[in-house]
C-alpha cells in the first residue's frame, strides 16, 4: 500500500496580502485558479491560506506556519531562463540561485507574503535519492546520476522497460517504484538473485538471444561497449523495441581519456588509497551484463609512469570494448539520434571502492565534482558517453 502524490501543498499570508497574492499565482506564475483559495498545477493544488485564520480554525484542524513557507515548482528545461526573466520582469527580486548538480538548477525568490518560492530545472531529487539508508552510501551517487538522467528521457510510466545488464537490481527497484514495468536481464547469476532479492523483476539471459514482447526503451547502463558484435546487438534493439520505442544508453568511451585525465584519475586514487579510504570490492554490482576487464586504479599498477600505458593495460579485454566513437556512429547509422552527450563517468570508480559511509558518500560526491569541474574547464576530458536514439521511419514500417 502507497501514497500516490501530494494532493494539496498550503503557503499562508496575512489579511491585507490576499489580492496581491491572489494575482501572484493567477498572473505571475499562471496557475489556474479553481477557487478563491486554489490553484492547479499539474495533479496538484497550491492553496492560499489566512494565516490567522487558519491556526484557530476548529474545522479542519489548525495548521499554520510561523514564518516563511516555501514550495519549489518544476520548469521544462527549456523554460529555465525564460522563467527568470518572467519574475525578474514582474519586479521580483531573485535572492539565491543554486547548482544542485551537473543537469538540476533552481533560483528562489519571495511571493507577496515572504513565503520563499523555488523554480527549479531538473528534480534535485531523483530516485536514487529516495532510497532510504543506503542513499549515505558512495555506491548511491551513480545509480542517483542514472536515474536524474532517465527522468529526463523515458516516456511516461507505465511504459515497458528493459535493463540490459541490471547488475543487483537498483534499477529495477528504482523505476519500479516509480510505476514502469520493467524487466532486467543479466549472465550473471549471482547478480540475478540479488536483483530479484530487492524485488526486481530479472532474468539470467544473453541480449544477443533474448526473446520477449516489445519494449518502450531498451536500456544500457555501461554494457552496450561489451557486446560482441555490436552490428548484432543494435539488431536486436531494433528486433524488441514497439513502434516509437527508444534506445537509452549511458556508456563509457574509453578511447577519450587522455593523459591529463588519466594522471588526474590515477593521482586521485593514490591520495585515496594512502588515506585508506578505498579497497577493491570484488562483489560490487556492476550495470552491464557482460564479462568485466580489471578496470579498477587498483595495486599491481600503482608504480607505472606512464598514465596511458596504465589505462590500455586496465582495460585490456577479448574482444576489444567498443569505442564509444564507434557506438555513436553505428546507432546514427541505424537509428534517429534523438540525444548524445557526453558526461562524467570516472567517480563511478571510486564510489564502487570507497568506505561504505557517509563520510564515503561525502568523498564521493566531492570526486564528481571535481570530474565535473574538470570537464567544464576543459582541463579533463568526459568519458561518460549518454545516447537515445529511436529506429527510423523505414525501419519501422519494416517491422512485422
Amino acid at each position: 500500500m502507497r501514497l500516490k502524490a501530494v494532493l494539496e501543498t498550503v503557503l499562508y499570508y496575512r489579511g491585507d496580502e490576499e489580492a496581491r497574492m491572489t494575482s501572484f499565482y493567477r498572473d505571475v506564475f499562471g496557475l489556474e485558479q479553481v477557487s478563491d483559495v486554489a490553484f492547479r498545477i499539474g495533479g496538484s493544488l497550491v492553496l492560499l491560506f489566512e494565516s490567522e485564520q487558519s491556526s484557530v480554525q476548529s474545522w479542519p484542524p489548525a495548521h499554520g506556519t510561523v514564518g516563511p513557507g516555501h514550495a519549489c515548482f518544476l520548469c521544462e528545461p527549456d523554460d529555465y531562463d525564460g522563467w527568470k526573466q518572467r519574475i525578474r520582469g514582474r519586479g521580483v527580486a531573485i535572492i539565491d540561485e543554486i547548482t544542485w548538480s551537473e543537469e538540476v538548477v533552481s533560483f528562489y525568490f519571495h511571493d507577496p507574503a515572504g513565503n520563499v518560492l523555488e523554480i527549479s530545472r531538473g528534480d534535485m531529487w531523483p530516485l536514487g535519492s529516495r532510497r532510504g539508508p543506503d542513499s549515505s552510501e558512495p555506491a548511491s551517487i551513480p545509480i542517483a546520476e542514472t536515474l536524474s538522467y532517465l527522468q529526463r528521457v523515458l516516456p511516461t510510466p507505465p511504459a515497458r522497460v528493459l535493463d540490459v545488464g541490471c547488475g543487483c537490481g537498483e534499477l529495477l527497484q528504482a523505476l519500479g517504484a516509480e510505476g514502469y514495468a520493467v524487466l532486467g536481464i543479466d549472465t550473471n547469476t549471482e547478480s540475478i538473485a540479488k536483483a530479484e532479492s530487492r524485488g526486481g523483476r530479472a532474468v539470467e539471459a544473453d541480449f544477443l538471444s533474448f526473446e520477449d514482447d516489445p519494449f518502450d526503451v531498451v536500456f544500457f547502463g555501461r554494457s552496450l561497449h561489451h557486446i560482441f558484435p555490436l552490428s548484432a546487438a543494435l539488431e536486436r534493439v531494433r528486433e524488441l523495441l514497439a513502434p516509437g520505442g527508444l534506445l537509452v544508453a549511458e556508456e563509457f568511451a574509453i578511447e577519450s581519456v587522455d593523459a591529463a585525465t588519466a594522471r588526474w584519475l590515477y593521482d586521485l586514487d593514490s591520495v585515496l588509497q594512502a588515506a585508506g579510504m578505498l579497497g577493491i570490492n570484488e562483489h560490487a554490482c556492476h550495470t552491464g551484463g557482460q564479462q568485466r576487464p580489471n578496470n579498477h586504479s587498483g595495486p599491481g599498477h600503482e608504480n607505472m609512469h606512464d598514465p596511458m600505458e596504465r589505462w590500455s593495460i586496465e582495460h585490456a579485454h577479448d574482444p576489444p570494448l567498443t569505442t564509444g566513437e564507434v557506438m555513436v556512429a553505428r546507432i546514427t547509422a541505424a537509428f534517429e539520434v534523438r540525444l548524445a552527450e557526453r558526461v562524467p563517468y570516472l567517480y563511478r570508480s571510486f564510489c564502487e571502492r570507497l568506505e561504505a559511509s557517509t563520510r564515503g558518500a561525502a568523498v564521493g560526491r566531492r570526486v564528481l565534482e571535481l570530474e565535473s569541474t574538470g570537464i567544464a574547464k576543459r582541463s579533463l576530458v568526459a568519458a561518460g558517453l549518454r545516447v537515445v536514439a529511436s529506429p527510423t521511419a523505414a525501419e519501422e514500417s519494416q517491422d512485422p
